[in-house]
């Protein structure tokens, strides 16, 4: 299993200054959204509609929401 470390304050606002320049969500129920409109596409079905992954901390190291999208849908077919 893969460990995690928690962000800095400094770290977590880098990482908010780069999803507002590049459009990306800011807070996590928009991530998620997205999430679940990849996943939607790819296979018809909602997030929770899948196994459980560690979506939070996808989001906290700052992963794309269509990569979060793909690693779910892989997870779930047992490819991950």
């Amino acid at each position: 299993m893969t460990k995690f470390r928690r962000m800095t304050d400094i770290e977590k606002d880098a990482l908010m200054r780069v999803r507002k320049r590049e459009g990306n969500p800011e807070n996590f129920e928009q991530w998620m959204q997205k999430v679940n409109d990849g996943i939607g596409e790819m296979v018809g079905v909602s997030a929770d509609d899948l196994p459980d992954v560690p979506y939070r901390d996808w989001f906290d190291g700052g992963m794309r929401p269509i990569v979060a999208a793909r690693k779910a849908v892989r997870y779930s077919q047992g490819e991950e």
